[in-house]
């Protein structure tokens, strides 16, 4: 670029020079950056300050983004994202303070953010720290883009015992909100309880009615009291199992009218050894209802007596003529002597001898006699033999 003086004389500049620059009282062949030519008055103006060149006063041609850092924008120098106009009129536009991605007027006056973090109030705020694990966010409850690639209200990613404090956006301990819970939806909301409890409601892990609490677990009463069904602790048994009779709070066991059946594991009636028994064990009655006695382990009548199921009691025979034994009021086992029980009629009908002058015959024989009519004695035969004196006659 050339430049010269103005003629003194003449004020004026020589046509090689003919633009006039008034803050420099010389005369250019051309202006200079940031000046434009007046073709009215022939005088070098200053542009913009914010232009690099320009065509006049109000239109930027060129911007200058490497010293001033601005770009051409509707006619004028922008200051390019990150930076701003200080209202200085400086050519220079002056850097925003991160995490500003732009700001205006000031360098902490946010327009919008640099990733990782979101504008509220013209100030730029973490995503992470308002979500953690959030890599990018439109705002403090939503997250575009999580650590591990999905997008919500929440990134972090509690274990199966764990579950999302929304308010905090941690993860919180399923059994700190319900004790012995071991998994769980929500801090109202327990899916799985621990190993030995039992989920009732959705907030209630507990022991069951047949088990009790000690060293953190739920141990079957059973195991402290054998056959026991509910309990407190592992000393105090509240109900046992059915069949089974409390006599203590440290005892189950089968009354005294029942018997430990090994093979059910519960007690049975004596009467399903023995019928009318009152008191036994597992080998056998030990103790028979009034008027019975005990036989071989089973409750019987004494000879001359039935058992009567209507009113547990022992009935004589004798209900029936000549009946020794029997089996009910109206059947005989055996007869007195002289007399046969009928099979059929289950009475004691008269015994007819064979032998010849006998009286009675034995049991319920028809040929070998008991005792002879008088004048004979009974033979080692069976038969009836005439005697003399002491001495039977030989009459064979």
């Amino acid at each position: 670029m050339k430049f010269s003086y103005m003629h003194h004389k003449t004020r004026t500049c020589p046509s090689t020079n003919p633009y006039y620059n008034i803050s420099e009282i010389l005369c250019y062949d051309q202006c200079a950056v940031g000046w434009y030519p007046d073709y009215s008055t022939m005088m070098c103006k200053q542009c913009l300050y914010d232009c690099l060149t320009c065509t006049n006063s109000s239109a930027c041609t060129t911007c200058d983004a490497t010293t001033d850092f601005r770009q051409l924008s509707s006619s004028r120098c922008a200051a390019l994202p990150g930076y701003y106009d200080d209202g200085s009129s400086s050519p220079i536009a002056k850097p925003c303070t991160s995490p500003c991605a732009t700001c205006a007027s000031t360098a902490t006056n946010c327009q919008s953010c640099v990733s990782g973090y979101y504008l509220s109030a013209s100030k730029c705020y973490s995503c992470s720290a308002a979500i953690p694990s959030c890599n990018t966010c439109s705002n403090s409850t939503y997250c575009t883009l999580c650590s591990n690639g999905t997008s919500g209200t929440t990134c972090t990613t509690c274990t199966s015992n764990q579950f999302m404090n929304t308010t905090s956006n941690t993860c919180v301990s399923c059994s700190s909100s319900i004790t012995n819970c071991l998994s769980c939806a929500s801090a109202t909301q327990c899916t799985l309880c621990k190993s030995t409890f039992t989920l009732y409601s959705s907030t209630n892990c507990s022991c069951a009615a047949s088990e009790y609490l000690a060293s953190g677990q739920c141990n079957a009463c059973s195991s402290a009291v054998s056959y026991c069904a509910t309990c407190s602790n592992a000393n105090t048994c509240l109900t046992c199992a059915s069949t089974f009779t409390l006599f203590s709070a440290t005892n189950c066991a089968c009354n005294s009218s029942t018997y430990l059946n090994s093979t059910t594991s519960q007690c049975k009636a004596c009467t399903t050894l023995s019928p009318y028994c009152t008191s036994c064990t597992s080998s056998g009655c030990t103790t028979c209802m009034s008027n019975f006695t005990v036989s071989s382990g089973t409750c019987t009548c004494v000879a001359g007596y039935y058992p009567n199921s209507t009113s547990n009691n022992c009935q004589t025979c004798s209900t029936i003529a000549n009946c020794l034994t029997c089996t009910n009021a109206s059947n005989c086992k055996t007869c007195g002597t002289g007399f046969k029980a009928n099979a059929t009629t289950g009475v004691c009908d008269v015994q007819l001898c064979t032998v010849p002058n006998c009286d009675t015959c034995v049991g319920v024989t028809t040929n070998v006699c008991k005792s002879c009519g008088l004048g004979y004695s009974v033979g080692a035969d069976g038969s009836c033999r005439a005697f003399c004196g002491n001495g039977a006659l030989d009459t064979s």
